[in-house]
């Protein structure tokens, strides 16, 4: 079917539902919504052995740099956070600081350019056959919106990744794989992990460490270009810098002077699920989990009663399974 470049056209035809975003305050804006995009089996199956053979390609032949952690086999959030910290403890063990700059990036999937994307795909090497297929893939697509009861008319989709496609995961890791060639030495660096992405720079003083970052933000072929190719422009009110020195460390945080906004370092902020606080002592993240499994158990109360509710043999089972693994998220940390 790849070779011969068939594809079945119904396939590419589905219903998209869209849900309310739980404790949003209003409801008069997109961002309080949630679409669920309701795929055809067949061709979810189909997008799942290309996305396999093109990951196969990418581990087997490195085409991806090894800090690019998103849809990668084998590779996981925690992976890619024991890299981030032992990055910024190495910097302290020779006297220097860590200037972490997180970058948000809005609708990273429905901006996708599909002819960047395959540009990407062919710089990367990937065989012919399965850039056709992409190609085709996010070429003709229709959806019908379902809200309260109401059925829009089909809505033609020519661009963007299809965010939750089997395929989606594997194809964006293509599309912002440059991002992670714009630090140029040992002293700059950057992590991808699917559209959570971020900047690091390692100086003597914050103040040179923000020169660092801003020089990666706005020179020529930086993070500011990639957005404009790219057509992933940065949500800066959401931009989060963290300067991360030791507990004893007295050096001043200055601010970080882009050209878009002054950023001001934050104490603490979350990245892949995980608080990450200045000093790296994890108090910001305890407390965190504490007030979770605090939720957690309230909510096992009220379904356990002596007359009433599951046995305590599934009870145990639920905690196990639910509260448990997210409970120990990053323990090890």
């Amino acid at each position: 079917m790849l070779d011969k470049n068939l594809q079945y056209s119904p396939w590419k035809t589905f219903t998209t539902v869209i849900l309310h975003k739980p404790g949003k305050p209003h409801y008069d804006v997109p961002k309080a919504y949630r679409p669920i995009a309701l795929l055809n089996t067949m061709w979810k199956v189909l997008s799942m052995i290309v996305a396999n053979q093109i990951s196969f390609l990418m581990e087997n032949y490195q085409l991806l740099p090894r800090n690019h952690f998103g849809g990668c086999p084998g590779w996981t959030t925690t992976n890619a956070i024991h890299l981030l910290t032992l990055r910024i403890k190495s910097a302290w063990q020779v006297g220097k600081v860590a200037a972490v700059l997180f970058l948000d990036i809005k609708g990273a999937f429905p901006n996708a350019i599909l002819e960047r994307l395959v540009h990407n795909l062919r710089k990367q090497r990937i065989p012919s056959k399965y850039t056709k297929f992409v190609s085709n893939m996010l070429c003709g697509r229709v959806t019908t919106l379902k809200f309260n009861g109401y059925t829009s008319a089909p809505i033609h989709i020519d661009n963007s990744i299809g965010q939750g496609d089997p395929l989606s995961m594997a194809l964006y890791q293509y599309y912002n794989g440059d991002l992670l060639n714009i630090p140029s030495n040992k002293d700059k660096d950057a992590m991808v992990f699917v559209d959570d992405s971020f900047m690091l720079a390692i100086a003597d003083t914050f103040k040179e460490a923000h020169e660092i970052l801003a020089n990666m933000m706005g020179r020529e072929g930086g993070v500011v270009e990639w957005t404009t190719t790219h057509n992933s422009p940065l949500e800066y009110s959401k931009l989060a810098l963290i300067d991360f020195a030791h507990c004893q460390s007295q050096k001043s945080r200055p601010s970080l002077q882009l050209p878009q906004r002054v950023v001001e370092p934050v104490v603490s902020t979350k990245y892949l699920g995980v608080f990450f606080n200045q000093n790296l002592n994890w108090k910001a993240q305890q407390a965190h989990v504490i007030k979770k499994c605090t939720q957690w158990a309230a909510q096992l109360r009220q379904i356990v009663k002596q007359t009433w509710g599951i046995t305590p043999k599934y009870m145990r089972q639920l905690y196990i399974s639910i509260v448990l693994s997210r409970t120990l998220y990053t323990v090890n940390l």
